[in-house]
């Protein structure tokens, strides 16, 4: 700022006339710097924006690297992160666009004002009211008044580059991290093991329905367990419970350590094989005992003990009823426990 103060002050010592060169030009460098600075934190934040997209995709597609040598989708993850990596390309583009157009724009005022300094210079000196030294050395103070406008070119492209970061930040601090709760309710301070589940709907989208009017009651110290073919919504009910929606298999190790009031066994023994699910079986029982339990199995043969069974599929809960009760109604649970049996 004393820079630009004392170049200013020196130039109307010389002539007045350069001073007021630099006096007019200063708005218009100013107004291009205010301009360019709004769209570079724009398209910086397009990039961060894209590059979290480029990673996530990256880590889905590295840790499912079985799934998809297993499901021969290599060409879908190519294409997939192809898609990615044109986003990425497309931002970065926009952005080197923008910082090119802020450095020229910059650079040209930069260079018309010393081009002007010299022009009128050179008039004054051949009218006879200005020497040589004195255009020297008015070029000279024009030369470190614009350094400090150089200066702040750069400063304002890291300044955009930042406050894209920070926003990005203050974006992600600001997410909720669960759902909100409703204005009445209530606290749960220690958890007994009673489940109640009164008229539940549930989507993902207002057009495509999960669950329908869905009615549990299950008593504390239950063993319940939840049956039906894939997509039914048996997933979607447990995840309802601790207020999360996407899939997460309860590690086996993990329940022993915890434990829980309240145990959600989703597949938990579906990577075993047979004699090991049999071991498993026996000490999920035990530590099932005295607590309530929510079991999703496709395995019929691993829920037979349960105190009650309840079927899903697309219309919600469509039988309740031990295995016995089931079995006796020769409805959809009597037939995914025949072709169950007709499979081994």
């Amino acid at each position: 700022m004393l820079n630009l103060i004392g170049s200013f002050v020196l130039l109307l010592t010389i002539r007045w006339e350069l001073a007021i060169i630099v006096f007019i030009m200063l708005p218009l460098i100013f107004f291009i710097v205010y301009t360019s600075r709004k769209n570079l934190t724009q398209t910086s934040t397009k990039v961060k924006e894209t590059t979290a997209e480029v990673n996530a995709g990256l880590e889905s597609s590295t840790s499912g690297i079985r799934v998809t040598k297993g499901f021969c989708n290599e060409d879908f993850e190519r294409e997939r992160f192809a898609v990615y990596n044109k986003q990425y390309s497309a931002a970065k583009q926009g952005r080197f666009r923008y910082m090119a157009s802020f450095f020229s724009n910059i650079e040209f005022c930069n260079n018309l004002l010393s081009l002007l300094t010299i022009a009128v210079g050179g008039y004054f000196i051949m009218q006879g009211k200005m020497t040589l030294p004195d255009l020297v050395a008015a070029n000279l103070f024009v030369a470190s008044f614009v350094g400090p406008i150089k200066r702040l070119n750069g400063f304002v492209e890291q300044f955009a580059t930042g406050m894209a970061g920070f926003n990005r930040f203050i974006e992600l601090m600001n997410t909720e991290t669960e759902p909100a709760d409703a204005p009445n309710a209530v606290e749960i301070l220690s958890a007994r093991g009673n489940i109640s589940f009164k008229n539940v709907d549930f989507s993902y989208t207002p057009d495509f329905p999960i669950l329908q009017n869905v009615n549990l009651e299950i008593h504390s110290g239950e063993k319940f367990a939840l049956v039906g073919a894939s997509g039914g919504g048996k997933t979607t009910i447990c995840n309802l419970i601790p207020r999360f929606y996407e899939i997460t298999g309860v590690s086996i190790a993990r329940c022993f350590l915890k434990n829980p009031p309240i145990l959600i066994l989703d597949e938990a023994t579906s990577a075993l094989d047979t004699a090991t699910e049999i071991k498993i079986q026996h000490a999920f029982d035990e530590l099932s005992r005295g607590r309530t339990t929510l079991v999703i199995a496709h395995r019929l043969s691993t829920i037979k003990n349960a105190d009650k069974i309840a079927v899903v599929n697309d219309h919600g809960i469509v039988e309740l009823g031990t295995h016995d009760e089931l079995m006796a109604k020769h409805g959809e649970y009597y037939k995914l426990q025949s072709a169950q049996v007709t499979v081994q």
